[in-house]
């Protein structure tokens, strides 16, 4: 391997391999970019690698540990609604969400990327619980798990539609919904959601919905 150029010997070998996997894992995805291109791209010896990460799922870990700090810092604990939306998924461009694409990788729950998912998403749901527009609902770890499921259509919907402004989609979507997923939704006993005249059991009890309520069939 050729000697590194001066501006990049500067940094860390750590952060050359965390850079080049978070670049390789979003544009290509984790299982197609491996170990020998992470390497070579940032200019280090395997020795190195595995010193650092003795597997790559330490790595994915590492990485998307790094995404989940990001995403937390950029939810002030007194945002307001709507613009707190567009903090949660204004972040900077990938290729959909990174924790949902990771899931779909790592299949076995128990795998500690899988597990770490899971931590991501019960702190950001704490996060979203303390907004002030949501602890104020009757219900708010109901509330809180709808907005979750809102921004992760948003991040997947932005991705999917090229050329879609994510944070203006955001913007949008929490005021046409009159300050939020809060002001369209009631949540009433045993976890039925009603939102514009259909509602929905399934979303929070598990139980397959239909568009009016009762139990099969799904909401297409």
């Amino acid at each position: 391997m050729p000697p590194a150029a001066p501006a990049t010997a500067a940094v860390p070998a750590r952060r050359r391999i965390l850079d080049t996997a978070r670049r390789l894992f979003a544009a290509e995805g984790i299982q197609a970019a491996g170990v020998d291109r992470i390497v070579a791209e940032a200019q280090v010896v395997k020795a190195t690698f595995y010193r650092h990460f003795p597997a790559k799922g330490d790595l994915v870990c590492a990485e998307l540990s790094q995404r989940q700090l990001a995403a937390l810092r950029r939810l002030p604990a007194d945002a307001e609604l709507p613009h707190a939306l567009v903090e949660i998924v204004g972040g900077p461009p990938y290729r959909g969400s990174p924790f949902i694409n990771a899931a779909a990788e790592y299949a076995d729950p128990d795998h500690p990327v899988r597990r770490l998912i899971g931590r991501h998403r019960r702190a950001f749901r704490e996060l979203l619980v303390a907004l002030p527009a949501v602890s104020a609902r009757p219900d708010p770890r109901a509330v809180a798990g709808l907005y979750l499921v809102l921004c992760d259509g948003l991040v997947a919907g932005t991705y999917l539609d090229p050329g879609t402004d994510r944070q203006q989609g955001a913007l949008d979507t929490a005021n046409s919904t009159n300050g939020g997923v809060t002001s369209a939704v009631q949540i009433g006993s045993g976890g039925r959601v009603t939102a514009r005249g259909c509602s929905v059991r399934g979303s929070l009890t598990g139980t397959p919905a239909s568009r009016d309520g009762r139990p099969g069939g799904g909401v297409p």
